[in-house]
């Protein structure tokens, strides 16, 4: 079933989007195709809210483009759920450039891994779905990253993170979404501070974060994601070591 799922999921992103990709994917010299070496990441929110937001339509819209711009070699995937780190949805990380026979066609082993790969993140994201639907709700955004952390192989370069979430981190600790506090600096570093004590703030540095969808729950109130950004940006800049979070839209 999941596979059937994965198929339809992808079938028009295989049939438009990856000719052009590959193009990019083998850019460089004639005989020599560009070296695939990013470890990469990709964490998808299958809680309520990432149902409100169309994960799965920005996933489909923005994911191949991500890993080819990023010269993504591996691919690991991470959800979204109310208990993100004990989820049993999982997925193997991909090989995005597995090793070609002599004479072999690189551009088609790629385009076959990379097909694979996208079908991969349609089936992980539709497993988080239905576990959130038979398991306590909320969004653990944090903890989604911080598995991909974990488990994400080494590489060539900062390690590259691609989140698709509102990041409005609902769990039993807090809830973004309705706290009436997120514009007080000090009530925020509580949150951080209370987040880092109990190991739940992952080790971001020497890594590159960009997330589709922030802040859409607020989209009619900007003031609250600027909030929200700053909330993240403390937390990801503070314990976690990294870089402010990019933002696309």
């Amino acid at each position: 079933m999941i596979t059937s799922l994965r198929r339809a999921a992808f079938a028009p992103v295989a049939g438009t989007l990856l000719t052009g990709l590959l193009t990019g994917l083998l850019a460089g010299c004639a005989d020599e195709p560009v070296a695939l070496s990013a470890p990469c990441a990709v964490v998808l929110d299958g809680s309520g809210s990432g149902t409100e937001l169309d994960v799965e339509k920005l996933m489909k819209k923005h994911l191949a483009t991500y890993l080819s711009e990023q010269g993504c070699g591996t691919l690991t995937y991470s959800p979204i759920t109310g208990s993100s780190a004990s989820s049993r949805c999982n997925e193997p990380t991909a090989d995005l450039s597995p090793p070609s026979p002599p004479g072999g066609n690189v551009g088609e082993i790629r385009r076959r891994a990379l097909v694979t790969a996208l079908r991969s993140a349609a089936g992980m994201l539709e497993c988080a779905k239905a576990e959130e639907k038979r398991a306590s709700q909320g969004s653990d955004v944090l903890g989604g990253i911080s598995r991909a952390v974990g488990v994400m192989p080494g590489g060539q370069g900062p390690r590259r993170i691609l989140v698709i979430s509102d990041f409005a981190q609902t769990d039993s600790t807090m809830n973004l979404y309705r706290d009436k506090r997120l514009g007080d600096r000090e009530h925020r570093a509580e949150l951080i501070a209370r987040l880092n004590a109990d190991a739940r703030v992952p080790d971001l540095s020497g890594s590159q974060v960009v997330a589709y969808g922030f802040g859409a729950g607020f989209s009619p109130n900007p003031d609250r994601v600027d909030l929200l950004r700053a909330f993240w940006n403390e937390l990801l800049t503070g314990p976690a070591k990294g870089t402010p979070l990019e933002t696309r839209a």
